[in-house]
């Protein structure tokens, strides 16, 4: 099924264009600066805020996702939603929200610096998880899948858990 793309399909993409341009434009000497700050500052400080920032992050885009999905179940029924003949995941809210998702996974490879940074080694399971999901999402996205959206809840829905205990550990409240 063909997807016929409108002026805002055009826009968002090239929305989407400027966010990566300005993602991959970060250099040696970004990350150079980041380091230098970090070790003259406290990392637990910087870790708490990363691990609050991510849960909550985590759980906006749950919410909003969440909200549109609902929308959309109503207004289409399950069977259009999952199966999508018409093509409601390959633009709009959706698709932006799905986009944002795939941002995510750049933004929690920071978990694996930060346990380099700390002198502890990434288990296989972490490095692995990372790099499966940021792929996934990748494909998902370049496939234009309609059943993302539940791989995509779920990781969501545990990162809003996770990321909040680990925030609550690096602040010994727990």
């Amino acid at each position: 099924m063909q997807i016929k793309k409108d002026n805002n399909s055009n826009n968002l993409n090239k929305t989407l264009e400027i966010i990566k341009h300005k993602m991959r434009k970060l250099t040696s000497d970004d990350i150079w600066q980041v380091k230098k700050y970090l070790e003259n500052n406290d990392l637990k400080y910087f870790v708490s805020i990363y691990n609050l920032v991510v849960s909550f992050a985590s759980s906006a885009l749950f919410y909003a996702l969440g909200y549109e999905l609902l929308n959309k179940f109503q207004t289409h029924g399950f069977l259009n939603v999952s199966c999508d003949p018409q093509g409601i995941h390959n633009h709009g809210k959706l698709y932006v929200y799905y986009y944002i998702n795939y941002l995510f996974k750049y933004v929690e490879l920071i978990d694996t610096v930060l346990l380099y940074l700390r002198g502890k080694t990434p288990r296989l399971l972490h490095t692995y998880h990372h790099a499966a999901t940021l792929w996934l999402c990748h494909s998902q996205l370049l496939s234009q899948s309609c059943v993302q959206f539940i791989i995509i809840e779920m990781n969501l829905g545990i990162h809003i858990i996770m990321y909040y205990y680990y925030y609550l550990a690096s602040t010994n409240q727990t």
